[in-house]
């Protein structure tokens, strides 16, 4: 296994080439990247963790799909022929829809580009991150669908398991269940304010807010909230992921400029060292 990391906030007004050089020179291996950021990165030698999808798939009209589809498979052969064969896709909910239909929308959308990606081993890889509620595959429940109406194995996921802890899902469970869809991996950790969670409960504030689960925990840098990770990354070891590890620096106490941006992820990247071998 080995570290890569996301680009921070503050960091994003920098150019993309200063951020993969940074990343380079400060011993990471990987980082997240555009499509036509690939070349950048390896004239900098770090790897790509993983590009993204873009067209939006997921849309009603079929022939809007149908477009967006032609331009999803277009992106993928570019992706390959610049040796990239990884890529985070959305999984939004559609508003005003039931899960149910939401999942027949994402099928529609997905499979044709999953079956596409199939020939070149290219995995289309949905972040579980619950979203406030707006994405689909974010519980073991809803995975499971997802996967039963789209069976190709080019489609997995990216466990995060900050995501987790804020639902009450137990990461080391779903590390378990789903360890050979496991495409991407995310280092972030979650800490919780059991005072707050008093208050809120799960589903968060209900005054003066209105976004689900929120008022009771932050985002924190791995080792600060509430994750055991030597536990994390040696049950990645036992279900057989050996990749990159990308740390999702979201922690606001190291917000604010570049400088503290990165200051958090050497931190991190410190931390974690520990438990890869």
């Amino acid at each position: 296994m080995r570290l890569g990391f996301m680009t921070v906030r503050d960091m994003r007004a920098l150019p993309f080439e200063e951020v993969a050089q940074w990343g380079a020179d400060n011993g990471f291996e990987a980082v997240d990247a555009q499509i036509d950021q690939i070349d950048t990165c390896a004239t900098c030698g770090i790897e790509v963790g993983a590009t993204h999808l873009l067209p939006d798939v997921l849309v009603l009209d079929d022939a809007a799909r149908e477009a967006a589809q032609r331009e999803a498979c277009a992106a993928i052969d570019e992706a390959v022929a610049r040796g990239v064969r990884r890529a985070m896709i959305a999984h939004a909910r559609t508003p005003g829809m039931s899960t149910e239909e939401s999942i027949e929308i994402f099928a529609r959308g997905y499979a044709p580009v999953a079956e596409y990606a199939e020939q070149f081993e290219f995995k289309l890889v949905m972040e579980i991150y619950h979203a406030h509620g707006r994405w689909l595959a974010i519980t073991p429940e809803s995975i499971r669908a997802v996967f039963a109406a789209v069976p190709s194995r080019s489609l997995g996921i990216c466990l995060d398991p900050s995501h987790l802890v804020v639902q009450g899902i137990d990461y080391i469970r779903a590390t378990k269940e789903f360890g050979d869809r496991i495409f991407y991996a995310h280092a972030k950790d979650t800490e919780v304010f059991a005072d707050k969670l008093y208050d809120y409960g799960v589903f968060g504030r209900a005054l003066g807010n209105d976004r689900p689960f929120a008022g009771w925990w932050r985002y924190r840098l791995p080792g600060y909230g509430s994750i055991n990770w030597a536990q994390f990354i040696a049950t990645l070891n036992e279900v057989g992921y050996d990749d990159i590890l990308a740390i999702e620096h979201e922690d606001e106490i190291y917000y604010g400029s570049p400088e503290r941006n990165k200051k958090g992820l050497l931190m991190a990247k410190k931390y974690l060292e520990q438990f890869i071998v």
